[in-house]
């Protein structure tokens, strides 16, 4: 024998379902309120900020290139691609790495960090890398 339900049942079941409906909504409006919108920076802003930090890295690339281009650092060079060459290691390369980190590449890694992005120091020494092996393998044709 089967129950059948009452009206009462029918009441205590819709009762619930509309409670579990009235939290849900109330939930939702809750948590909106909990999430502070807030509106992503424009282009403009975000290029205002970073500007300082690219201009930084310009303005020293020419301290840089006097730096290196001043008889003793040309000296230490032509002394470090002959060593290099002669034993395979890459100590010009950490030796460049060295000249223009602090002044040109930490102020890039600042500037794109405005944007959200990081500079890769590994893929510009392999870039370099790659740049010196190049016109090394163009100088020996």
């Amino acid at each position: 024998m089967q129950k059948t339900p009452t009206k009462t049942h029918r009441a205590v079941v819709f009762i619930g379902l509309a409670a579990a409906l009235a939290l849900c909504a109330f939930s939702c409006i809750v948590l909106k309120r909990a999430r502070p919108t807030r509106a992503s920076p424009s282009i403009e802003e975000l290029d205002a900020k970073a500007k300082p930090h690219f201009d930084e890295a310009e303005r020293n690339v020419p301290i840089v290139v006097a730096e290196m281009s001043s008889t003793g650092n040309f000296l230490k060079l032509c002394w470090l691609m002959t060593k290099d060459k002669i034993s395979g290691s890459h100590d010009t390369q950490d030796y460049l790495e060295s000249m223009i980190h602090d002044r040109i590449i930490v102020p890039c890694q600042r500037g794109a960090k405005v944007y959200g992005c990081e500079v890769d120091e590994s893929a510009i020494s392999r870039r370099m890398l790659d740049n010196a092996i190049e016109l090394d393998e163009e100088d020996s044709e």
